[in-house]
């Protein structure tokens, strides 16, 4: 961040943000607490669609979404958030008490039991931690290697 009187660049990096996605109030209540005492600032959303919606306009490090929700489904709201959007690299931990389809893990980067065990949820959002930490510096590092590479 800039340090809007001198231009100097600061050390305090901004939060990073969390999307709880769940149809039960409650249990986005519970999440909520577990995850910002991980450290993030955390959003919720009460269905898919109000997820797509939000994850499309905010990059959020880490999303945990229900599977079982009326109307748009976990899979095909996190389907829609990796394909397009600010949060579409984001750190996705399904939640569900069922047993989910196996052509869809790939959409997700972790798995959450219902209920939740505190230590599995900060366990994934230590994981979307690192991920989030390790992300500005891969593309320095891609972009480093484009500039190499237009000018030969």
């Amino acid at each position: 961040m800039a340090n809007e009187s001198t231009g100097e660049r600061s050390n305090i990096a901004a939060p990073l943000k969390a999307l709880v996605v769940d149809d039960q109030v409650l249990n986005r209540m519970l999440l909520r607490m577990i995850i910002e005492d991980s450290g993030f600032v955390v959003v919720e959303a009460e269905s898919g669609e109000a997820a797509a919606r939000k994850a499309a306009r905010t990059a959020f490090a880490f999303i945990v979404m229900d599977q079982n929700m009326p109307g748009l489904s976990g899979d095909e709201t996190v389907r829609r958030i990796r394909a397009k959007g600010a949060s579409a690299k984001a750190f996705v931990a399904r939640w569900t008490t069922g047993r989910p389809d196996p052509k869809d893990a790939p959409l997700y980067d972790a798995e959450l039991p219902k209920p939740i065990i505190d230590a599995v949820l900060t366990a994934a959002a230590a994981a979307a931690r690192r991920r989030a930490a390790e992300a500005p510096s891969a593309r320095r590092r891609s972009r480093s290697k484009e500039l190499a590479t237009s000018a030969r």
